[in-house]
């Protein structure tokens, strides 16, 4: 991969745009599809409590406080590691 940058720029200037381009073309695309899938499981833990078949083999049927707490937990961390990351 080779950067190129213009000729008026200072050494450290240049690498410090160098790391840039290479931070954005590398490191967001990776957080892009973290994010998205983030996103699906967030939003599909609904549908997989209302499965009965998913519920029969966790032995969670009939049982909605553990369901509850399973989903809060969930949210919890979620909620935590998404603030965490915002305060970076």
């Amino acid at each position: 991969m080779s950067v190129t940058v213009s000729q008026g720029l200072a050494g450290n200037e240049a690498a410090a745009i160098a790391a840039t381009r290479i931070r954005w073309t590398h490191i967001a695309p990776t957080l892009l599809i973290v994010w998205i899938v983030s996103m699906f499981d967030k939003s599909n833990i609904s549908l997989v409590m209302a499965d009965s078949n998913f519920l029969g083999e966790l032995r969670l049927a009939g049982q909605p406080v553990k369901l509850g707490w399973l989903a809060s937990s969930l949210f919890i961390a979620y909620g935590v590691a998404r603030r965490s990351g915002a305060s970076r």
